[in-house]
């Protein structure tokens, strides 16, 4: 289909915007060892990417950025088998591969029935819940963790401005599904969710710099300081007994 340059202005965006959040997560999980997408995020993420790059894709713009995406994606799944467990320690690892591995063959055989029953709009529409989920998620790891390990403001603000122009793409621009209500409600769903993100991870890094803060110490007192309280002693005893001699000589 022929898309208006106003869309396509939009999609150029909204793909080089999660192109540097992907690129983002990859290298503070590898720097924090840590994954930085939530794992079910992942599983969804790139269960889309592959339906719609490769299996039914949307238009060719489109197409090229979820090539993209799916490819780096695949470096954000080596992170989660890599540093995934660590964050269960209550979970053997065996577990947690297991439900991972299932979460991904679900994602996969979901996306794929689903975008057999809702024809054209699949893309768009398992978009859409995708990112609303995908957003949720991001708010629900950073407050559980109450760290910034694997996440940044820089992140954060990406994801929320890339998202937003996305969805203005195709609630204003898309030349056959634009002003559907179901993707307005998605619009904003998500950039509320990204807001509060953005919000929670501002807090957290207040917090750490409360922790890192070294405490500021009294300075301490110079002998000038030490010695005017004696100084001041000294003289009151002088004047104490000036006094006393006054009352005992009388007049």
């Amino acid at each position: 289909m022929n898309q208006p340059l106003s869309y396509q202005f939009c999609i150029a965006v909204l793909g080089l915007s999660w192109i540097v959040v992907y690129a983002l997560i990859i290298r503070l999980g590898f720097r924090d060892r840590t994954y930085g997408m939530p794992c079910v995020a992942v599983c969804g993420n790139l269960a889309w990417e592959f339906q719609f790059a490769f299996v039914r894709p949307y238009e060719p713009f489109q197409q090229a950025a979820d090539i993209v995406w799916f490819t780096m994606n695949l470096v954000i799944v080596a992170t989660v088998v890599r540093f995934g467990p660590r964050q269960f320690p209550g979970l053997p690892a065996a577990g947690f591969y297991a439900l991972f591995g299932t979460g991904m063959a679900l994602a996969f055989s979901g996306v794929h029935l689903l975008a057999r029953e809702l024809g054209d709009m699949a893309s768009v529409y398992l978009g859409f819940g995708d990112t609303v989920l995908m957003s949720a998620l991001f708010l629900s790891m950073a407050i559980g963790r109450r760290t910034l390990a694997g996440q940044s403001l820089v992140i954060a603000y990406v994801k929320w401005i890339g998202t937003a122009v996305g969805s203005v793409a195709y609630w204003f621009f898309d030349a056959e599904h634009s002003h559907v209500p179901l993707i307005g409600y998605g619009g904003i769903a998500i950039f509320v969710l990204d807001a509060a993100y953005v919000v929670v991870l501002h807090w957290l890094r207040a917090q750490d710099r409360a922790v890192t803060t070294p405490p500021v110490l009294p300075r301490p007192a110079s002998s000038r300081d030490a010695a005017e309280p004696a100084d001041h002693r000294a003289r009151t005893a002088r004047t104490a007994r000036t006094d006393l001699a006054d009352l005992t000589e009388g007049p």
